[in-house]
């Protein structure tokens, strides 16, 4: 019976365990999505800069594709709402939006990122502002 003999130096265990190493950093990066959570949030963004808000008004439409603070996942704008002073002037803006997101007792996390009040945050779409959350909550 003939015998097979292999001969095994240290450059190819050195090969072979690369081979592996690349294989296994290519597995993990290819499923590397972050969480989005597990529900919808609804969140309400404020704009004080009232030469923003007057000159993106026209261009707010409802259940728009918008970008949160620079997601590469799009989340759906479903209103707006302004207040204006005595003379009809825009006094502030606030854009409603919707994405995945939880809410837990020590962390909340809107699409894919945390979330806290009075952070400052950019939407984008076919306009580009800057505004406050003002709130989050679980949508209806």
């Amino acid at each position: 019976m003939a015998r097979l003999k292999f001969k095994v130096n240290l450059f190819d265990a050195i090969a072979v365990m690369a081979i592996i190493a690349v294989a296994i950093i290519i597995g993990m990066s290819y499923c590397n999505k972050p969480y989005l959570g597990s529900g919808t949030l609804a969140v309400e963004v404020k704009i004080t800069d009232v030469t923003t808000a007057d000159a993106i008004l026209p261009k707010l439409i409802s259940d728009q594709s918008v970008y949160y603070s620079g997601t590469k996942y799009p989340v759906k704008q479903v209103g707006y709402r302004v207040d204006k002073d005595t003379v009809d002037k825009v006094v502030a803006l606030y854009i409603d939006i919707e994405g995945p997101g939880d809410m837990s007792s020590n962390r909340n996390i809107f699409n894919g990122q945390l979330i806290f009040v009075n952070q400052k945050v950019e939407i984008h779409s076919d306009y580009q502002v800057q505004g406050i959350v003002t709130g989050f909550e679980y949508a209806q």
